[in-house]
């Protein structure tokens, strides 16, 4: 209940800040992706929909992301459903070349008529950036779960290298790590996943963009991700700016 209050909070401080009173940049995404990986983990290894939108106001960032399933995982989780949808306001700062950020993150998992679904909680976001040299910056991202998995945090280290082929089409490569610190009841502690990253985007007008994404993830110790179900996944996506 306390998910789907705030989940209905953020909707109208979305759309809110939509309206011209709040001359608010927004952004509606929809990716298309062969796999929902996340830190090293599969919820699904089949396609999805993921649509998301943001909405950006001197400094501070709105979010809305969903997950929906096409693919139904072996039977553990309901096709063309939502399994999750989550809720994110971040406010971001920066100072010269370190952007710092944080915000919190409610994540709600509906209840499907199947084995699927993960139990609600919440996120605190702690984040910083670090631009190195032209196009390559350094940044970390703390997760700090204080709700259903009580005192777990999970913190993912990147160097990532962006750079700009002409005015509308530009390359990001990443390769990120990520640790695991939590309770021995939920299992083991220590260096999680890490993940390799290349993506592109195309600027097809002013409003309307275009992306696409391969990315391979593997465990660093098995002891802490038991179980790797995907390793390679992809896909692309569309934006619109308004």
């Amino acid at each position: 209940m306390k998910a789907m209050k705030m989940m209905a909070a953020g909707l109208v401080m979305v759309l809110g800040m939509a309206t011209a009173g709040f001359c608010a940049d927004a952004t509606l995404n929809l990716d298309v992706n062969s796999a929902y990986v996340s830190r090293g983990y599969t919820y699904n290894d089949g396609l999805v929909l993921q649509p998301s939108l943001d909405v950006l106001k001197g400094g501070f960032d709105v979010n809305v992301w969903g997950n929906m399933d096409v693919s139904d995982y072996n039977d553990t989780l309901d096709s063309w459903q939502f399994s999750e949808l989550d809720l994110a306001v971040y406010y971001s700062h920066s100072f010269d070349k370190l952007t710092l950020t944080g915000g919190i993150i409610e994540y709600f998992f509906p209840q499907t008529d199947v084995s699927g679904g993960g139990k609600n909680t919440e996120e605190l976001y702690l984040g910083a950036s670090l631009a190195l040299v032209d196009g390559l910056s350094l940044g970390l991202i703390v997760y700090y779960d204080y709700d259903e998995y009580d005192e777990t945090c999970y913190s993912n280290l990147g160097l990532t290298y962006s750079k700009s082929i002409n005015p509308k089409l530009g390359v990001t490569a990443g390769v990120y790590a990520g640790y695991l610190d939590q309770d021995e009841q939920f299992g083991e502690s220590g260096f999680k996943d890490y993940k390799l990253s290349l993506k592109a985007s195309y600027a097809l007008t002013d409003t309307i963009g275009l992306g696409a994404n391969i990315n391979y993830t593997d465990a660093i110790d098995d002891d802490v991700l038991t179980f790797v179900d995907v390793n390679t996944y992809g896909g692309v996506s569309v934006n619109c700016k308004f």
